[in-house]
């Protein structure tokens, strides 16, 4: 437990959110318990209270704490190896994106805002690659922010996710090319109309290769990259909204 909270956000993590999460987190006891054997030894501190029947606690681990945990987690013979403890950080994350939708995330702005800092933390303290997992948290997190209303924020996201995806999955692979078309589909969002048209049309270039790769039955990718391109009959304009 306290291997996994050193990986996430420095800011601390919601108690409510941890419970809600508890099955990513494969504990044995619950995730109570190891709260509270975590705050007795002193290692995590607990603020905040219950107000109004609404868990407000925040559970912190002191950033030197989080540091020296993290750094034991990459010696050979670690307990948790630091890889295990970003993985499991991510399929935490993942059991509270599932929770969250993306059209609700306008209305829990506050709970996209803690996880989106979650993800950026765990891709901070990842040593290596990122796994799958992660990479589709990133992805979760930056389609949130731009459901939310942060286009500038979603785009940063992307545009680092589509890096990593690049270098790990290859440039034709149907999770780039849809990390791609995401990005277009931010740029346009954030008026960057240009750039949007530049990557809608490499969607496009790298589609033939994605389509041998995709499951049959997969669609290949949503229409608005072909909508954006002179040959389109649009002029090269992306008319539909987002």
């Amino acid at each position: 437990m306290l291997s996994v909270l050193s990986v996430l956000s420095p800011d601390g993590t919601s108690r409510r959110l941890l419970v809600e999460g508890e099955s990513g987190l494969g504990l044995s006891g619950g995730v109570l318990a190891a709260l509270e054997v975590l705050a007795g030894w002193s290692l995590v501190t607990l603020s905040g209270s219950v107000d109004g029947g609404q868990d407000r606690v925040v559970v912190s681990v002191h950033r030197l704490t989080a540091r020296i945990v993290r750094l034991l987690g990459r010696r050979p013979d670690a307990t948790v190896p630091a890889s295990v403890a970003v993985e499991v950080a991510a399929e935490f994350l993942g059991v509270l994106s599932a929770g969250l939708p993306l059209s609700q995330v306008a209305l829990r702005r506050t709970e996209v805002d803690e996880l989106v800092a979650h993800v950026r933390a765990i891709r901070d303290n990842t040593v290596g690659e990122p796994s799958a997992l992660l990479l589709a948290q990133a992805d979760w997190a930056a389609q949130s922010l731009r459901g939310a209303g942060d286009a500038a924020g979603s785009v940063v996201m992307l545009e680092a996710n589509l890096t990593d995806r690049v270098r790990v999955l290859g440039s034709n692979h149907p999770e780039t090319l849809s990390n791609r078309h995401n990005l277009a589909t931010a740029y346009r969002g954030a008026g960057r109309v240009g750039e949007a048209i530049d990557l809608y049309k490499l969607v496009l270039t790298d589609h033939p290769a994605a389509i041998r790769r995709r499951p049959p039955g997969d669609a290949p990718h949503p229409p608005e990259s072909r909508r954006c391109l002179p040959s389109s009959g649009s002029g090269g304009r992306c008319d539909r909204p987002v």
